[in-house]
């Protein structure tokens, strides 16, 4: 001990104490006041974190963009499914174009006998009138459709309806 005391002087005591808080004092300050998680990408620089900063196999797949990794081995093919349900056959479109009489009642396009409504339609080619009716007829055998403009006044339409001889119903599984 007598071998240090005299080179203990005053600036060689300070300068160790400051070199100590310096190196480990940093460190032990942010571990005394932030807490667990408390850093995050708000408070991240932009491009701070690098691939050379990032533990190999630390990231999951949720962790990339779409089509960012590349696409695993193609499965086998797996086997047929049961037949399905048969649906919509013997389609057929109705087609008629009516209106723009001053009639207040919409055009009815009707199908065949004994075949039922899959779908329907209207269009008015006319940029001034708009559709105002546009719906299965309450029957299930037509399509009701007709357009006005903003006063009221009837315009013509061409109104259209899908028609299917055999509906059968389709059941889920």
């Amino acid at each position: 001990m007598r071998r240090f005391r005299p080179s203990l002087t005053y600036a060689n005591v300070i300068s160790t104490i400051c070199l100590f808080l310096v190196l480990g004092g940093g460190a032990a300050f942010a571990a005394a006041h932030l807490g667990k998680n408390s850093v995050g990408s708000e408070q991240l620089k932009p491009n701070a974190v690098t691939s050379v900063k990032v533990k190999n196999g630390s990231l999951k797949a949720i962790d990339f963009a779409r089509d960012q990794l590349p696409a695993g081995a193609k499965g086998d093919r797996g086997p047929i499914g049961p037949q399905g349900a048969t649906g919509i056959v013997n389609l057929l479109l109705v087609e008629a174009v009516g209106g723009g009489n001053g009639g207040v009642a919409p055009l009815l396009v009707s199908c065949p006998g004994g075949q039922h409504v899959v779908s329907g339609g209207v269009n008015s080619q006319d940029p001034k009138f708009h559709v105002v009716t546009n719906m299965p007829a309450p029957d299930g055998t037509g399509w009701l459709g007709k357009a006005a403009d903003k006063d009221g006044t009837d315009g013509k339409v061409t109104v259209f309806v899908l028609c299917s001889a055999e509906v059968k119903s389709v059941t889920k599984p």
